[in-house]
């Protein structure tokens, strides 16, 4: 497991954490009717548990903040040949890199008998 890997397992589970801590808070303040049209606004006072989940999702929200930018230093400085790639982008990437080969290969000749021609008619004119 590479550490870019374990990276983005811990952020699926932070994230996985700060969605139930916000689903499990009460909402601070709540409408309720009495009567008539008129909306009255209640304050509901802070508990130890709202507090609690409050500094949690704070917590979890840094936290989740501070792996995202550390995998994204970490896939920045990493090489390239070991980067996440399918195996199928791998194959193409060695295929078309021995094609070049094989061209450059092909035009080194071509030039290369283009000039022993060449020095064969210059020497055949003397």
């Amino acid at each position: 497991m590479t550490v870019f890997s374990f990276f983005s397992v811990l952020i699926a589970i932070v994230s996985v954490l700060l969605v139930g801590t916000i689903l499990l808070q009460e909402p601070k303040e709540s409408i309720a009717t009495y009567g008539g049209s008129a909306a009255t606004v209640q304050r509901i006072g802070i508990n130890p548990k709202t507090d609690f989940l409050e500094k949690t999702t704070w917590i979890l929200v840094g936290l989740l903040l501070a792996l995202t930018l550390l995998s994204g230093l970490l896939l920045k400085r990493m090489p390239s040949s070991s980067t996440l790639a399918s195996p199928n982008l791998v194959q193409l990437d060695k295929e078309q890199r021995e094609d070049n080969e094989v061209e450059s290969n092909s035009i080194a000749k071509t030039k290369e008998n283009a000039n022993t021609e060449a020095a064969k008619e210059t020497s055949d004119l003397k």
